[in-house]
């Protein structure tokens, strides 16, 4: 039996089917592994792209500030940990009669923000209209914001000039070319503001 098994196998063979077999067998083998290989890329490209559009690995918001005890824990388990205050407010540049206001979207953020993702600037209007800049690990200076290029045009000022927050006045240095976390909240719709968050409480916007 086992002989006359060998024969036919070698009958088969010659005559083409066995290789045509194979081929089919190999094909479909490559074909699974090409698949497989293109969900696990696919997946880890969601898994990083959904955590840069987050800002982090998790997010929690409050409109309160955070438990404390909250904070303590997820430091004892070694989180790295950073904050961000965002509201809509007046933005103001000039003084007196020549004074123009718009609507901002004001973001506060301390420092480790982003801590996923990059955070783009550039000094060059085109560059922030075109979200082309260099990526950053910093956040604005004391004292200074950093814009939307729209904010700028709509209230008739330049890098340098100073803008108004509540109490506070602050110098613009940088435009924001690109954020990760930007979202589409109706918050983010307005041009955004950025300031550290340590200059928060000066500006006397949140009570």
């Amino acid at each position: 039996m086992f002989r006359l098994s060998l024969k036919m196998t070698g009958r088969d063979w010659r005559a083409g089917q066995l290789r045509f077999l194979l081929v089919a067998l190999i094909v479909a083998v490559a074909a699974l592994s090409a698949v497989g290989f293109f969900v696990d890329r696919l997946r880890a490209g969601l898994n990083r792209d959904a955590h840069q559009l987050l800002g982090a690995d998790l997010v929690i918001s409050a409109d309160q500030p955070v438990n404390a005890a909250w904070r303590a824990e997820a430091q004892k388990r070694g989180f790295i940990l950073a904050d961000t205050v965002t509201f809509p407010s007046m933005a103001q540049a000039g003084e007196g009669e020549q004074s123009l206001s718009q609507l901002a979207s004001i973001k506060a953020v301390s420092p480790g923000y982003p801590q996923r993702g990059k955070l783009k600037i550039t000094t060059t209007l085109s560059e922030a209209q075109d979200a082309v800049g260099r990526p950053t690990d910093q956040v604005p200076a004391p004292g200074t914001l950093w814009v939307d290029a729209a904010i700028l045009s709509n209230l008739n000022a330049k890098l340098g000039d100073t803008l108004t927050l509540g109490d506070k006045a602050f110098t613009v240095t940088q435009l924001i070319a690109s954020e990760p976390d930007r979202g589409a909240s109706f918050l983010n719709f307005a041009p955004r503001v950025m300031l550290p968050l340590g200059d928060l409480a000066a500006t006397a916007l949140v009570q």
